[in-house]
C-alpha cells in the first residue's frame, strides 16, 4: 500500500507539474464555468506558447466574444476560416 501511494503521488507530481501549460479544453471549462478571468488567463498562456494552433484560436476566439472585443473576434475568425 506504501508503494502505491507513493508511485501515485509521484505521478500527480509530474503530472500536475505547470510545465505542461494550459490548454484549449481547460479554457473553455472555464468559459463554461462562467469564469472569464480563468478563461482568459489560459487564451493568453496559449497565444504565448501556441498562438497558430486551431484550439488556441477557437478558444481566442470565444473569449474575445466574451469580452466585446467582436473586431479582434471577427480577426480570429477569419484566421480560422483561411485554415
Amino acid at each position: 500500500m506504501k508503494n502505491w501511494y507513493a508511485s501515485s503521488l509521484a505521478v500527480l507530481l509530474v503530472l500536475g507539474s505547470p510545465a505542461w501549460g494550459a490548454s484549449a479544453s481547460e479554457g473553455l471549462g472555464c468559459l463554461s464555468a462562467g469564469d472569464l478571468s480563468c478563461a482568459i488567463a489560459v487564451r493568453d498562456e496559449l497565444v504565448a506558447a501556441r498562438p497558430n494552433e486551431i484550439p488556441t484560436l477557437r478558444l481566442q476566439l470565444r473569449v474575445l466574444f466574451r469580452e466585446g472585443a467582436y473586431e479582434d473576434a471577427v480577426g480570429v475568425l477569419q484566421a480560422l476560416e483561411d485554415r
